[in-house]
């Protein structure tokens, strides 16, 4: 039987690298920012975390070039329809806090549930497309590092806002 080695120093050191240029390139400008102004317009934050993303689960789901080149496009669709579904199930969370009339609260309600069922279905849609570019492992991951991913986030905020959460 036919072993094979990995030249695990090189792939160690190589994610180092990716990460260290996704850290310092997300983190480098942040800290200019704070220097010279609290405020950056939203296109920049966006764009500053869209590498941070892309970089965290390029590193953590530990994607081939080849594989990144299809993923990201993917993820990136399945990332606008999942914050569309959510917006609309904040605003009628937002309408039931509103509402008088319990039974237009109850139907605002209903019909959230119905959005929450939409999106497992884009879940569910999106699993078996991704299933085509990346494994279920690094579907696993994908989901870890965006959790991880919005902790960071929300720990950076903190610390940026005097650490008051908005």
């Amino acid at each position: 039987m036919k072993t094979y080695t990995f030249n695990t120093s090189f792939i160690l050191s190589k994610g180092i690298l990716v990460s260290l240029f996704f850290f310092l390139a997300y983190f480098a400008p942040l800290q200019a920012q704070e220097e010279d102004d609290d405020f950056a317009p939203q296109g920049e934050i966006d764009e500053r975390i869209r590498a941070l993303q892309v970089g965290m689960l390029t590193q953590e789901m530990e994607l081939t070039a080849a594989q990144a080149e299809k993923f990201f496009p993917l993820h990136q669709t399945y990332q606008k329809e999942k914050m569309e579904l959510k917006k609309s199930i904040k605003g009628l969370h937002k309408q039931v806090m509103r509402e008088t009339d319990e039974a237009k609260a109850d139907e605002l309600m209903q019909k959230t549930f119905l959005l929450k069922e939409k999106e497992l279905e884009l879940e569910k849609k999106y699993y078996q497309q991704f299933k085509k570019v990346i494994t279920v492992r690094q579907i696993a991951k994908m989901h870890r590092a965006e959790r991880k991913l919005k902790r960071l986030l929300l720990e950076r905020m903190s610390e940026h806002k005097g650490g008051h959460r908005p």
